[in-house]
Formats: C-alpha cells, sequence, structure tokens
C-alpha cells in the first residue's frame, strides 16, 4: 500500500511537471508576435543594426543615427522606407538547427493602427518561404512605442528549418502617409535571428 500511495504521488509530481513545462511554453508563446520592452527572448546567432541595412531604391528620404543604429524618415519626408538586410551567416556558436525566431526591434512614438506603420519579413530566397509581422492590421493599438527605447516582437519562423545552404534576408518596412508627418515617427533599430528555448 506504502508503495502504490509513493507511486500515486509520483505520478502526480511528473503530471504537475509537465504541466508547468505547458504552462511555461505557452507564456512564451503569448510574447511571440506581442511587442515588449526587453531586448529578444533568445540567444542571437545573427543580427543587423538598421543603419547598416541597404536601403532600397524608391524609399523616402531616411536620416541614420549612427550612435544608436537606427533609420528613420526624415523630418519633412513620408510615404515608404524599405530595407534590405541580407544575412551573412549564423553565429555566435549557435548551430542553424537551432534558430527558431526572427526579432524586430523598432518605436514609433505617436503610431495608431494604420497611420505610421513598421513592418518586418523573414525571407528565404531559396525556397520562397517569408514570415512576417506587421504593426498595422489586427495589431492593438493601445501601444505608443515611445523613443528612445525600443520595443522587441519575436515574430517566429512558423516551424520551418533553416538551411546552411539557402540565402535568407530581412526586409524592413516603415510606411507614413504624408497626413501623419509629424505626428508619428516609425523607426527600425535592427533585426536579430534566434534561438528561443521553451
Amino acid at each position: 500500500m506504502k508503495y502504490l500511495k509513493s507511486l500515486i504521488a509520483l505520478r502526480a509530481t511528473r503530471l504537475l511537471i509537465v504541466a508547468l513545462a505547458v504552462n511555461l511554453a505557452s507564456v512564451k508563446l503569448m510574447h511571440a508576435q506581442e511587442p515588449h520592452l526587453s531586448p529578444p527572448l533568445g540567444a542571437i546567432g545573427w543580427s543587423e543594426s538598421a543603419d547598416l541595412c541597404k536601403v532600397l531604391p524608391g524609399s523616402a528620404a531616411s536620416k541614420v543615427n549612427y550612435a544608436q543604429g537606427t533609420l528613420s524618415f526624415t523630418a519633412a519626408s513620408f510615404g515608404t522606407i524599405r530595407l534590405a538586410c541580407p544575412m551573412s551567416g549564423i553565429m555566435n556558436g549557435i548551430d542553424v538547427d537551432s534558430i527558431n525566431d526572427f526579432a524586430f526591434s523598432f518605436s514609433d512614438v505617436g503610431g495608431q493602427t494604420g497611420v505610421c506603420t513598421v513592418a518586418a519579413t523573414f525571407v528565404d530566397h531559396t525556397t520562397g518561404i517569408v514570415t512576417n509581422w506587421s504593426s498595422g492590421g489586427s495589431f492593438n493599438p493601445r501601444y505608443t512605442f515611445h523613443g528612445p527605447i525600443p520595443w522587441t516582437v519575436d515574430i517566429g519562423l512558423n516551424n520551418f528549418p533553416l538551411n546552411a545552404a539557402d540565402l535568407y534576408e530581412v526586409d524592413i518596412t516603415l510606411t507614413r502617409p504624408k497626413t501623419a508627418v509629424g505626428v508619428c515617427f516609425p523607426t527600425a533599430f535592427g533585426v536579430y535571428m534566434e534561438a528561443v528555448t521553451i
């Protein structure tokens, strides 16, 4: 009888541990695609500050803050700024198979849903697979992204594995209509490939 009680207690403990692990995974997944005022959630295998990304032709006038590594609109510019950030490779001792997330840091002082937006898209040029996030659309309007502290969103890779032989890029898009000049100030800080443990 004593053995049976011990076995039942052990099983209950195991179930509790599993429940706690599932709960922790759920909490981390809730943070995915939800902006937060902290660094990326995982170990960083690659990163690029926005000031080092290539501004694509046809973009609105932009300004760079080299001290912060940011890129944003000039005081009077409006339209769209598109940046391309080619991935040079996974580093920092992290195996490419461990990378399961990408993150984007930004601010948008005065930004509101549908007015000024920031977006990041992870592109696999070899397979054509993309995953993205945007502050527009279903984004919660309770956020106003006050600078200079950047917000970070951990976007995830939709469960597709990275292949060391493929070509990858993260594209950043900042949008500000003419009517929002002087109202909202979308700014890109940087992009990250990371290994998030759940």
